[in-house]
């Protein structure tokens, strides 16, 4: 039987191991999203997107450490509209093989005829899902395009803006077109959170998300931040982010650059900063990240070994919570 000594000497020993050494973080760390955009001509933004994007779903793709990583792949409705039936049934063949959940990112709202077409507002929502099903795919979230930024705060013509409730029940009237075809699919809240402007942007995210959660009878399942970087952001953040909290709803972070970043290793560096700025800001990582970016950089995803492709930033993030 061992000594009372011996027992506070190993106490000692493992506070010391333990206590007083950096480490990695403790936390549970964050699921990892991942939303490259198929390159594309913007009329606004021109050349935006990564080249290679189908190339990620071929059997020897390089991104083997990065994928066993990512818990979800959200696909944007510029892709889901154009890709060929083989291009989309091979890339949820892929996925699905990887056990890498679907999502996909598409407005809640329906265009008004009065208004100029918004983003969030989108028309085919229950198509692309059962084209999704029918190309064999299971979807498992639905990334809500901006709804409270696009339906309510957004300056746009007069009848263009609903109040929460007139919004919460359209956004809920397409959420439950949507479940007819997946049934157990959820849905995430995205918003622009550096764009607004009303006094106490905290209080407005806590009605809307109630609104919501009446009309649909069920709270969307997190709220991801879309942050402009360059403007201060961290109290605006911090004040909404508690606010979900308290209302036990999660919240992700997109970690991208900045739309100035001249190259791709500029927007990497600078995307990886942003998520370590998000939880040092909070005190706090975010339930998940999603690495996603709708400028010119990155132009590759692969390979993983690259320093200046997406996939690698994914290994690099990964690896700050030892995996």
């Amino acid at each position: 039987m061992r000594s009372k000594p011996f027992h506070f000497i190993a106490a000692l020993t493992t506070c010391w191991l333990f206590c007083f050494l950096p480490s990695a973080r403790a936390e549970a760390p964050p699921e990892i999203w991942f939303a490259p955009l198929p390159a594309y001509t913007n009329a606004r933004l021109g050349k935006i997107g990564v080249t290679d994007f189908q190339n990620l779903f071929t059997t020897d793709a390089d991104w083997r450490h990065a994928a066993a990583n990512v818990k979800v792949f959200k696909f944007l409705v510029p892709y889901l509209r154009t890709a060929s039936d083989a291009d989309l049934a091979t890339a949820i063949a892929f996925l699905k093989q990887h056990h890498i959940a679907i999502a996909i990112e598409i407005g809640l709202l329906h265009d008004v005829p009065q208004c100029p077409h918004l983003e969030g507002h989108d028309g085919d929502q229950v198509q692309i899902a059962q084209r999704i099903k029918r190309l064999g795919g299971e979807l498992a979230y639905v990334a809500a395009d901006e709804p409270l930024w696009f339906g309510h705060s957004v300056n746009a013509k007069p009848g263009c803006n609903l109040d929460l409730d007139a919004l919460a029940q359209e956004a809920a009237a397409t959420a439950k077109a949507i479940r007819t075809v997946f049934p157990n699919v959820e849905f995430v809240d995205i918003e622009p959170i550096t764009n607004f402007k009303e006094p106490d942007t905290a209080m407005l995210f806590s009605q809307w998300e109630v609104s919501f959660a009446r009309a649909f009878n069920e709270k969307f399942a997190a709220v991801d931040f879309d942050i402009y970087w360059p403007i201060p952001w961290e109290q605006r953040v911090n004040s909404v982010f508690k606010q979900l909290n308290n209302q036990h709803i999660p919240v992700g972070v997109i970690c991208n650059g900045n739309p100035a970043d001249a190259d791709d290793s500029s927007f990497l560096a600078n995307a990886k900063a942003h998520c370590d700025a998000f939880a040092k800001a909070t005190g706090s990582s975010p339930s998940r990240v999603i690495f996603q970016s709708w400028v010119a950089h990155p132009t590759r995803v692969l390979p993983e070994s690259s320093s200046d492709s997406f996939t690698h930033l994914i290994v690099d993030y990964s690896a700050e919570f030892g995996r």
